[in-house]
C-alpha cells in the first residue's frame, strides 16, 4: 500500500462558486470533535453533532414509517365487512383492535374518508 487516498474528495462548494476539499466529521465520535478548541460557525464540533442529529432524525422518522406500515396492515386485516363486522375478530363489533389502532394510522382514516 502506498498510502495515498483512493477516489473523489470530499468538495464544499460556497455560494461565490469558491471550492475547497473538506472532510467533515460525521459523528462525536471523531477525534476532531474531542480536540475542537477553535469555535466558529461550520467547525469540527458543529460539523459532527449536526451529522449525528440528521442521522437521529432520519433513524426517528424510519421508525415512525414502520411503526405506521404495521399499524396499518393489521387495521387492514381488522376492516369491515358489508355488515359491518370485523373481518379480523368475526364477533366482536365494534373491533376492539380497531377501535384501539385507528387513531394512530393517519393513512387509514385517510383511505376510509376517501374512497375510491
Amino acid at each position: 500500500m502506498t498510502g495515498r487516498l483512493v477516489g473523489p474528495l470530499p468538495t464544499v462548494r460556497f455560494r461565490d462558486g469558491a471550492r475547497i476539499v473538506a472532510d467533515p466529521p460525521r459523528s462525536t465520535m471523531d477525534l476532531r470533535y474531542v480536540v475542537c478548541s477553535d469555535h466558529r460557525t461550520a467547525c469540527d464540533c458543529r460539523e459532527a453533532e449536526l451529522s449525528e442529529q440528521l442521522a437521529d432524525l432520519r433513524y426517528d422518522r424510519d421508525e415512525a414509517t414502520r411503526v405506521e406500515q404495521a399499524i396499518a396492515a393489521t387495521l387492514r386485516i381488522h376492516s369491515r365487512n358489508q355488515a359491518g363486522y370485523c373481518r379480523g375478530c368475526h364477533n366482536h363489533h365494534p373491533c376492539p383492535t380497531r377501535t384501539l389502532l385507528l387513531p394512530h394510522s393517519w393513512i387509514v382514516r385517510f383511505e376510509e374518508s376517501h374512497p375510491l
